[in-house]
């Protein structure tokens, strides 16, 4: 990346959603940008929906799922959400949501749709090396 930029690993898990393996996405973003900038530049690079957020803030959907008006429902097996992981030596649950996280050279970001039920972290390995090899 040019000076004052950084790359970030993107990890967006649908597979709650039926949709097939786990994607990473590499993009690269202003040092100090947050996370709903990379998830943007995320849409931008494959060309795909924007992000969209309810009025809270929260997540509603990546690459259009799910189907608007669907945001934070409560679906047979719980709450169903893109739940928000930071990357590093293992998958954390994020303790802050993506405005407040800034990026560094080598993040990983990840989003994981949850169909309700227990939380599960991406399915792929959570460390910058092991997604961009």
């Amino acid at each position: 990346p040019a000076a004052g930029q950084v790359r970030v690993a993107i990890v967006v898990d649908a597979t709650g959603l039926g949709a097939g393996a786990a994607t990473v996405t590499c993009v690269v973003v202003a040092q100090g940008a947050n996370g709903i900038v990379a998830l943007n530049a995320r849409a931008a690079r494959l060309g795909s929906p924007a992000p969209t957020f309810n009025a809270s803030g929260l997540l509603c959907s990546i690459d259009g799922a799910p189907l608007a008006p669907a945001c934070g429902v409560v679906g047979p097996n719980g709450y169903e959400y893109w739940s928000y992981w930071a990357g590093g030596a293992s998958w954390t649950y994020a303790p802050i949501g993506p405005a407040s996280r800034s990026m560094q050279d080598g993040t990983v970001e990840g989003w994981r749709f949850l169909p309700g039920g227990a939380q599960l972290a991406p399915s792929t390995p959570p460390t910058f090396a092991s997604l961009v090899s």
